[in-house]
């Protein structure tokens, strides 16, 4: 959910509205939170005042992301928690350098660092050449969108983009709703490509799991992807990134990666 704007909320308008964004009754919220519906109730209209603890409580209850929890606090006369540090914040080098130690240790395969909204913060050497050499700070939704030359490497593409609406709507519902998120997954179910195919339940049946089927001069490469968070963050910025790491799904694709690697290395 997107946090401008929201200076002049009352904590119970935001605790209401994270309840019903979360299609909870005030009875479910306090069942779960382990409090009275009246209490929750009375929060909401302003009747009581949350303490810290309760407010953290019902974030978690509410899954609220960390940006939206410091909201919570705000709003209710306490200091944020969760920091706000850019990622490039001299207390955050250890992360950056674990990342960047796990996107080396991936290769040869391709591996790449994104935040929330799909922008792209780094990758390994394949990653990039994914992306055209240089990707940081390109959006990879937009490049699927209007990037030619990638868009015809990619042998599924109508399969590909919807699995990324998929994805996008399911992220969005999770952070409570995002507005960027939700411009992104419409413009890719816009897209003449999915608009103009049905989809192939035969390749749903087949596959467990959506394979990207990428041109190269070796042949047709066959990939899946996997991601990874940091789990224990405690800093927005850090919360928002997600590591992506293909992986080669058959035989040919591995020996193509491992080939190319050495090449390069």
């Amino acid at each position: 959910m997107e946090t401008a704007g929201r200076q002049n909320t009352t904590f119970g308008e935001l605790l209401r509205d994270w309840r019903e964004r979360r299609r909870l009754s005030q009875l479910d919220l306090a069942l779960s939170a382990d409090v009275s519906a009246r209490h929750i109730s009375f929060l909401e209209t302003g009747r009581a005042r949350p303490s810290r603890v309760m407010i953290q409580r019902l974030a978690e209850v509410l899954e609220a992301p960390l940006a939206n929890r410091n909201d919570l606090l705000e709003a209710a006369g306490f200091a944020a928690v969760y920091s706000r540090a850019p990622l490039d914040d001299d207390s955050l080098a250890p992360v950056r350098d674990a990342l960047v130690h796990m996107m080396r240790n991936h290769l040869p395969y391709p591996a790449l660092l994104f935040t929330r909204h799909w922008d792209i913060v780094d990758a390994n050497e394949m990653g990039r050449a994914m992306f055209g050499g240089s990707p940081a700070g390109t959006n990879a939704i937009e490049l699927l969108l209007a990037d030619t030359a990638l868009r015809e490497r990619i042998v599924n593409l109508a399969e590909t983009l919807r699995g990324m609406i998929a994805r996008l709507r399911v992220e969005s519902r999770h952070t409570g709703g995002d507005v960027r998120l939700d411009d992104l997954a419409n413009r890719l179910a816009a897209d003449p490509v999915v608009a103009g195919s049905a989809v192939d339940n035969d390749l749903i049946q087949r596959h467990p799991f959506l394979p990207v089927r990428v041109r190269s001069d070796a042949g047709e490469l066959v990939l899946f992807t996997a991601t990874a968070e940091i789990g224990t963050a405690q800093a927005i910025s850090l919360r928002d990134l997600h590591l992506e790491l293909f992986f080669p799904a058959d035989a040919a694709t591995r020996t193509h990666f491992e080939r190319l690697f050495k090449r390069t290395g």
